[in-house]
């Protein structure tokens, strides 16, 4: 367990995690997505990357099958999942709902 990454996701802004592996290439894809949302929201939220290869333990407890996936979390409550394809839209609109 990675105490710094739980103290993230319970924390109060919005955490968005990217669930990836080296291999796939919409793992890449994802990430130029994520950067452009960092500059949208700011630091309205975090967006942390998880290799599901060094991370196991995550990827167990979050039955992540599929990369990539993207889990967006606020005090420790998962509040959207996504696997495969993502949308920004609702990307930035699941973080602007809980902010605050």
């Amino acid at each position: 367990m990675n105490q710094k990454f739980e103290e993230y996701i319970h924390g109060n802004i919005p955490v968005v995690v990217d669930f990836f592996d080296d291999f796939t290439d919409s793992c890449d894809k994802v990430d130029l997505l994520l950067k452009d949302i960092k500059s949208i929201v700011g630091a309205s939220a975090t967006i942390l990357k998880m290799n599901i290869e060094s991370n196991k333990f995550y990827r167990d407890k979050y039955k992540v099958y599929a990369v990539p996936t993207i889990i967006i979390f606020k005090r420790g409550k998962l509040l959207l999942r996504k696997s495969g394809g993502v949308s920004k839209t609702e990307i930035i609109r699941c973080i602007a709902q809980n902010v605050n």
